[in-house]
């Protein structure tokens, strides 16, 4: 999902540059041709923000999973220092999640997808 994310800001950042380039080549007639490319634009980041918010629901399934084990804890234990099961789990899969986003995304997506997760479990 990420780097399919990253595929469509690339295609976001190249459209403009085709569209310029076009304007130049193409009789004044077929100018209105180019308005395609600002739908295209737009659908394209809509598409980026919907693999963002998978990204997101996929994680906040991940939370819910884990949650599931809390009720497991013995909370009052003796020696009970150490995080529990759901929590290790849980931090295991988010840096995972992170690890694989800052080796695809920018540091602004980055950044967005992870506050849009810290947003979505809170």
């Amino acid at each position: 999902l990420a780097l399919s994310a990253q595929c469509i800001a690339f295609l976001i950042a190249f459209v403009p540059l085709v569209q310029a380039s076009l304007k130049r080549h193409l009789p004044e007639r077929q100018h209105v041709l180019l308005a395609e490319f600002e739908r295209l634009s737009s659908d394209l980041a809509a598409h980026r923000e919907e693999l963002y918010a998978k990204l997101v629901a996929i994680m906040k399934e991940r939370l819910d999973f884990h949650c599931r084990g809390i009720s497991d804890e013995a909370w009052n234990a003796p020696g009970q220092g150490e995080p529990g099961a759901y929590i290790r789990g849980l931090v295991k899969e988010l840096e995972a999640l992170h690890r694989v986003l800052a080796s695809t995304l920018d540091a602004r997506a980055l950044q967005m997808v992870l506050s849009m997760i810290a947003r979505a479990v809170s």
